[in-house]
């Protein structure tokens, strides 16, 4: 199976030279290209990290501004940190965004947690081990996909997200391990896998897959969306990418070095569509290394040229 989509994912993380309204607005501007450019969708990390240029700790007030911005690609977050959310909130607000931008919204579920120095700000039960974070997070992810795809028993009990029977987000798992695909079935959920973080085993869990895909159309009657995500940087100028991959390994320590793709635009096309195949997934989410945004663009550039975007839109809009 070829390539046929490919997203880009965004943490707004940028040279510590720009102040963080200017990243906002270079994130603006870049999401209006991606769409020029061909990409399918563009996915932005809730993060919570101490840094004095960084943009957002949660892109819920971006998507309304990229959406605005843009007319075709999809657009969501990657994602909610699902154990320290409010269920309803999250579903009310990700319904009303994606009836406003007409059907294009995409809703990511992270089991991450946010810095200690964060968390005595979240509202969120005590969790006393591991196994009843999971269970919390399990139970978060549970109640969101009942909002948004269970409307009927949820208006007999009075409940109802405006508007009433308008269409929902996408709704997303993302993970790096085969235990993810037993919570995406029973939640309704497409799956991302992850790729690019340290650790990262790439055979582990293919058997998983297939059988998520195949359990999915006998309970849903629908196949589910699947994609891999990869991070990197492409260009032919080998002084640029040797400058990636060095700020690379001093500021993204979770980056998986082997999994890293930081080569030539040709060789980009060669090893993301090995990964592809290997996965069965026709679309890939690149998660673009670069802090320098005229680097950034030149990659985005590249890749559109190497797929042949620009001249498949139609098929992905």
């Amino acid at each position: 199976m070829g390539i046929n989509k490919i997203g880009l994912m965004d943490f707004g993380t940028r040279s510590k030279k720009i102040d963080s309204l200017s990243i906002i607005e270079s994130v603006i501007e870049d999401a209006a290209l991606a769409e020029k450019l061909g990409f399918h969708r563009l996915w932005y990390g809730e993060h919570f990290i101490t840094s004095a240029n960084s943009p957002w700790f949660s892109p819920d007030m971006l998507l309304p501004l990229i959406c605005g911005n843009t007319n075709t690609i999809r657009v969501g977050i990657a994602g909610v940190l699902a154990g320290y959310t409010s269920p309803i909130r999250t579903a009310s607000s990700y319904k009303m965004l994606n009836n406003l931008f007409n059907n294009r919204i995409d809703l990511g579920f992270a089991k991450g947690t946010p810095g200690g120095n964060f968390l005595p700000f979240f509202s969120q039960p005590k969790i006393a081990s591991h196994e009843e974070g999971i269970l919390h997070i399990q139970s978060q992810i549970a109640a969101i996909s009942s909002l948004l795809h269970d409307e009927d028993e949820h208006v007999k009990n009075g409940v109802i997200l405006a508007p009433y029977r308008g269409s929902v987000p996408s709704l997303w798992n993302l993970g790096g391990s085969p235990h993810s695909y037993q919570a995406s079935l029973s939640n309704q959920l497409n799956c991302s896998r992850t790729l690019f973080h340290k650790g990262v085993n790439l055979e582990l869990g293919l058997d998983n897959l297939k059988a998520y895909r195949e359990d999915f159309y006998k309970q849903f009657g629908r196949l589910p969306e699947v994609n891999i995500a990869l991070a990197g940087f492409t260009s032919p100028n080998k002084s640029k990418r040797e400058e990636v991959i060095a700020l690379s390994e001093a500021e993204f320590d979770f980056v998986e070095p082997k999994t890293r793709l930081c080569c030539e635009p040709q060789e980009l096309f060669d090893k993301m569509s090995a990964y592809a195949e290997m996965y069965d997934a026709d679309e890939v989410i690149f998660f673009d290394i670069a802090r320098d945004p005229d680097y950034r663009r030149e990659s985005m550039a590249w890749m559109s040229e190497v797929f042949g975007m620009k001249n498949r839109q139609q098929l992905v809009a």
